[in-house]
């Protein structure tokens, strides 16, 4: 398990840092970052999906109760 301390982050300054960044590249990259901050691998963070995205997201949305599609989406 990832703690905090070494949870790895965007720049400062980068739209990945942005809460309201939800979408393209940068969104992709923050979807990584929190989804390691919160225990679940998304693979390298590169801000790319792939099949370590997708099988993070899908890890993440069962254990939140969502619908199971291991894509980012509003749920």
């Amino acid at each position: 398990p990832m703690d905090d301390a070494n949870a790895p982050t965007a720049a400062e300054g980068q739209a990945a840092n942005d809460a309201a960044t939800t979408t393209g590249a940068d969104g992709v990259l923050r979807a990584q970052v929190l989804l390691l901050r919160a225990g679940f691998s998304a693979g390298e963070i590169d801000g790319k999906t792939g099949m370590n995205m997708s099988k993070g997201v899908r890890a993440f949305q069962a254990f939140r109760g969502l619908p199971v599609n291991g894509n980012l989406d509003a749920a």
